[in-house]
C-alpha cells in the first residue's frame, strides 16, 4: 500500500472491479510502462474466484496449464521487482507492511 497518494477509488476504480483485472487495466493510463506486462497476466482474472466456488453443476474447474503458470509467475516476479524499485519499497520477509518511499506513477 502506498504511504500517500490517491487510492483506487480516487482514480475512479471501484471496489466492485477487484476481480475484473481487464477493467482495472483498461483504466490504467497507456503511458504506464507496466500496462503491457499486466496484460500478460490478465488471464489470471478467471482464477480470482475459480476455486472458491464450484460450477453450477458442482464441479471444480480444471487447473491452468503448467506452462501458463510458469509464464505468469515469471511476469509477476518481474513486475514486482520493477514496482519495488520504482516505488522504493524495502520488501523483507519480516516486513509485511512495507511503505513506498515515493508515490510518483511509473511513466
Amino acid at each position: 500500500m502506498l504511504a500517500e497518494g490517491p487510492d483506487p477509488t480516487a482514480r475512479k476504480i471501484g471496489a466492485q472491479h477487484r476481480h475484473q483485472f481487464a477493467t482495472l487495466l483498461d483504466d490504467m493510463p497507456d503511458e504506464n510502462p507496466l500496462k503491457t506486462d499486466f496484460r500478460q497476466v490478465e488471464g489470471l482474472t478467471s482464477y480470482a474466484t475459480t476455486y472458491r466456488y464450484a460450477t453450477p453443476a458442482g464441479n471444480v474447474p480444471r487447473a491452468p496449464q503448467r506452462g501458463d503458470v510458469d509464464d505468469w509467475l515469471d511476469t509477476v516476479t518481474s513486475v514486482i521487482g520493477v514496482i519495488t524499485k520504482h516505488f522504493w519499497v524495502d520488501v523483507t520477509p519480516d516486513e509485511f507492511s512495507a511503505v513506498a518511499t515515493t508515490t510518483v506513477p511509473p511513466r
